[in-house]
């Protein structure tokens, strides 16, 4: 599993990060989010919860396990 995590300052001082998870399991390949995070979040924990789940999300048979 492959991820590119990008950081864009917004002109009001808010930030996004443009997300992109490769899976490589030939079901759902690729998976991009664009995300901002409210002010006082942790971000770097945010992003940690927002990779989990998305590769959850993106692999069938880890939804048979996590039920």
């Amino acid at each position: 599993m492959y991820y590119l995590l990008a950081r864009f300052g917004l002109p009001n001082d808010r930030e996004r990060y443009l997300l992109e998870v490769d899976t490589s399991e030939n079901c759902k390949c690729l998976s991009t989010r664009v995300v901002e995070f409210d002010t006082g979040i942790d971000d770097k924990k945010a992003i940690a919860v927002t990779l989990r789940s998305t590769i959850k999300a993106s692999l069938p048979w880890i939804r048979t396990i996590a039920k």
